[in-house]
């Protein structure tokens, strides 16, 4: 699979501001609890949990070049970056691979979810209201 480079950044207050609103953020996909003191517990991942079989059934398997993998190495977010056209899904990448953390984002071939396969992530963000 050929990976693409779309990124096209202006300015980090343009990057800022395009993701405060964007729907597939670990953040946004977390339900959230609030302890009585303040506290913000991230109980549940809704693409992780509810979702996990119509994800797991459209994952391809990718096979890094050298270049490839010097250059995403530890890197999820530039990864997702260029598949997706958004940083915010590198915590699906670790996901679905089994990883504890970037940390473990070293493997030359690894799993990711079909680029094609997004129009399933946006109907189950319509469908959440996330």
């Amino acid at each position: 699979m050929k990976i693409k480079e779309t990124h096209n950044i202006a300015s980090i207050p343009e990057f800022i501001k395009a993701g405060i609103n964007n729907s597939y953020t670990l953040h946004n996909t977390n339900i959230h609890f609030y302890t009585d003191d303040g506290y913000n517990l991230a109980f549940e991942n809704v693409f992780r949990n509810k979702y996990r079989s119509i994800i797991m059934s459209n994952l391809l398997k990718l096979t890094f070049t050298d270049e490839e993998f010097n250059k995403y190495k530890y890197r999820p977010k530039l990864l997702s970056l260029d598949l997706y056209d958004t940083t915010d899904l590198w915590h699906i990448l670790i996901w679905i691979n089994d990883f504890e953390s970037i940390a473990d984002f070293n493997k030359k071939t690894i799993k990711i979810l079909n680029p094609e396969a997004l129009t399933i992530l946006n109907h189950i963000v319509e469908m959440e209201k996330i």
